[in-house]
């Protein structure tokens, strides 16, 4: 990226923090539905955890959607197993939405040298599921 003027990499830095958000919206979506159908049905939230986000067949999708990505891997995949084993022991109710907000360790300052978009996306999505749970309990 050494060919790009600093304005260009500005631009460039802000439009992929844009699209990493809006993405990370997308998978809280997807998370949200998985906790809402664990509420509502309990043989489909089995057949969920069991087939579709047991962690083997996550880490092969992982990995065939990185595989060019060889320096960015390992960090998505730590990041990947936080949200993964966060959500799912939320969805099945073994810890509770306060443990697990208190439990993340995320960086969110940007100036923090171990703040990352991937660590800020992950917390993103970890957080909105984490919220849409209290609020439904709530109403419940």
């Amino acid at each position: 990226m050494d060919w790009l003027t600093s304005a260009e990499r500005a631009w460039l830095k802000g439009t992929m923090r844009t699209i990493a958000l809006e993405e990370a919206t997308h998978s809280a979506l997807a998370w949200r539905t998985i906790y809402w159908i664990c509420q509502v049905d309990s043989v489909a939230c089995e057949e969920t955890l069991e087939k579709v986000l047991v962690r083997s067949n996550l880490d092969k999708a992982l990995k065939m959607r990185l595989q060019d990505r060889s320096e960015s891997f390992d960090e998505i995949k730590k990041v990947w197993k936080t949200i993964n084993t966060s959500l799912i022991h939320l969805l099945v109710g073994s810890v509770k939405t306060e443990q697990l907000l208190d439990s993340l360790s995320v960086a969110t300052d940007e100036n923090d040298e171990d703040y990352s978009l991937v660590k800020m996306v992950s917390q993103l999505i970890i957080e909105s599921v984490a919220s849409a749970v209290t609020e439904q309990k709530a109403v419940a």
